[in-house]
């Protein structure tokens, strides 16, 4: 069950792409909500008030994946660099190693 259908709120999935830009396209003309960290919305976009209506987000978490092998210094490198600043931001991770999933609580 969703959120949206304990709160009683009728929905229906109307897009099931990767594609962000067909998202933003999709919410843009109108048809649709959906959820995406606050830095990654487009300035054409508008972000929900928390009185809208709609239930709050449940807590997630993002996980960083690299390869078991092949990965490149440039890679790990990168890696350390994410980590790094969502540690700074949230705290710090829960699982360190770089082939394990990093946990972090998100706002």
């Amino acid at each position: 069950m969703s959120a949206l259908s304990d709160a009683g709120i009728d929905w229906r999935v109307v897009l099931e792409v990767t594609n962000q830009e067909a998202v933003n396209a999709t919410v843009a003309a109108g048809l649709a909500v959906t959820a995406m960290l606050r830095d990654n919305v487009p300035s054409h976009l508008s972000i929900l008030s928390q009185d809208c209506g709609l239930p709050s987000l449940p807590e997630f978490d993002i996980n960083l994946y690299l390869p078991r092998s092949g990965t490149s210094e440039l890679g790990l490198e990168l890696a350390h660099h994410i980590r790094a600043e969502f540690a700074a931001r949230f705290g710090p991770p829960q699982i360190l190693d770089h082939h394990q999933p990093t946990r972090v609580k998100a706002a």
